[in-house]
C-alpha cells in the first residue's frame, strides 16, 4: 500500500533583528577568543580574590580586652601606619572578621587622625578592574557621632565614606560593606585608608576585612 508523502513544513520566519543579533553574538565570542589566545584576558575567572596581606588586621595580636597605639612608620602586619591608629581586640568590640580591627583615630596626645595603607599587586589587563570591598563601621563610644574617611588609590582619593554610629554599641558596631572600583595605572598599586574625622578626636571610623578582586570590566559587581 502507498504511503502518501508527509507534507514538509516551511520554517518558521526568524523574528526582526534575530539574525542581527546572532552575527553581534558570534563577533563577540570570536573577540574573546581572540583576546583570550593574545593573553588580554586570563583564565582567571571573573571576581578572583587578589592577595591583600593581613587585609583584617590580625597581626601582631594584641592581647584579649585591650587595644594598642600604632603610630606613623610602624606595621599592623603588611600595612604601614601614618598617624596614629589603635588596633582593638574582638574582647574590646567587635570585630567584623577575624579578632582584631583598626580604629583610624588612634589614642595619643595630640593629632589623633591616621591612616594605613599598603602596596597590592595589580597586573594591568585589558577590559579588568579591581574592586575592593572592606567592612566600615566607627567607635561609638563618642563623638563626633557621624565619623569619616577616605578610601585612596595612589594616595588619590577613590571614594570617601561616613558612617553614623547612632544607636551602635561595642558588642553591636554595625558594620557595611564597602565597595569601589579602580583602574591599575601600574603592576602594583597603593590601597590607604585614612580618616578625616575630626583630629581632636580619638574616636573615628573602624575597618576591617579588605580585600581586592579581579575581574572583567562588565562583570565586576
Amino acid at each position: 500500500m502507498d504511503i502518501p508523502d508527509t507534507p514538509t513544513k516551511s520554517p518558521a520566519p526568524r523574528p526582526a533583528g534575530t539574525t542581527r543579533w546572532w552575527r553581534r553574538i558570534s563577533r563577540s565570542a570570536a573577540l574573546i577568543a581572540a583576546l583570550t589566545g593574545l593573553g588580554v584576558i586570563t583564565a582567571t575567572p571573573a571576581g578572583a580574590a587578589v592577595q591583600v596581606p593581613d587585609g583584617s588586621f590580625e597581626f601582631p595580636q594584641v592581647p584579649l580586652n585591650t587595644f594598642r597605639i600604632f603610630t606613623t612608620g610602624q606595621s599592623i602586619g603588611a600595612w604601614t601606619v601614618r598617624g596614629t591608629v589603635d588596633l582593638k581586640h574582638e574582647g574590646f568590640w567587635e570585630a567584623a572578621d577575624g579578632v582584631q580591627s583598626v580604629d583610624l583615630n588612634g589614642s595619643g596626645t595630640h593629632n589623633f587622625q591616621g591612616a594605613v595603607y599598603q602596596t597590592v599587586s595589580t597586573p594591568r589587563f585589558l577590559l579588568r578592574r579591581y574592586m575592593v570591598t572592606y567592612q566600615l563601621a566607627g567607635n561609638p563610644e563618642s563623638g563626633p557621632r557621624v565619623k569619616t574617611g577616605e578610601a585612596r588609590i595612589n594616595g588619590e582619593v577613590a571614594q570617601r565614606f561616613s558612617f553614623d554610629t547612632a544607636g551602635k554599641t561595642t558588642t553591636d558596631m554595625g558594620y557595611v560593606t564597602k565597595r569601589f572600583y579602580f583602574k591599575p595605572s601600574s603592576s602594583s598599586t597603593t590601597l590607604e585608608f585614612a580618616s578625616t574625622t575630626d583630629p581632636a578626636s580619638a574616636y573615628g571610623p573602624v575597618i576591617d576585612d579588605v580585600r581586592v578582586w579581579d575581574c572583567l570590566v562588565f562583570l565586576c559587581r
